[in-house]
């Protein structure tokens, strides 16, 4: 395990390693005793994960990579967007006390902050190709157009 959170409510612990798979690990209290179970695994990135985090209102988990990218996820696994900007591994991700901000440290020497509220609100389709783009890849009955829907390289 090379990376882990606990969420603020302290019911979902996040883990990372370098197989580039995040752990979702549900925690219970149940007749005074704690249990942990596993609720999701997930591929999340081509190459090590350095850091997980949740955002501060548990609604949110960041996931940073030495794949130079950082993927922003529903608490419950599912992703919400793959960030890009940074050219090398990026090594730190921490997110603002309201949630809105984020901040990334990489390797390439450089920090970016990014405004996720602003980002929910741009670039939906984008958006939506970030959550298609296995389906499109992988899906035997599509035409070659169909499959380059995304392609677009403003996506």
């Amino acid at each position: 395990m090379g990376a882990l959170d606990i969420s603020s409510d302290g019911q979902a612990i996040a883990t990372a390693d370098i197989d580039g798979v995040i752990k979702l690990l549900q925690i219970q209290q149940k007749q005074g005793r704690m249990t942990v179970n596993f609720d999701k695994t997930f591929k999340a990135h081509t190459d090590e994960v350095r850091k997980v985090v949740f955002s501060p209102d548990g609604k949110l988990l960041a996931s940073a990579s030495e794949d130079n990218t950082i993927k922003l996820w529903h608490r419950d696994g599912k992703l919400i967007e793959t960030l890009y900007g940074h050219d090398e591994a990026v090594w730190s991700i921490a997110f603002s006390a309201d949630s809105k901000t984020m901040v990334s440290a990489s390797e390439d020497k450089t920090a970016i902050i990014w405004d996720l509220e602003e980002m929910s609100k741009l670039d939906l389709l984008a958006a939506g190709c970030d959550q298609i783009q296995d389906y499109l890849r992988t899906n035997a009955e599509l035409s070659q157009d169909e499959r380059s829907l995304c392609d677009d390289s403003d996506l």
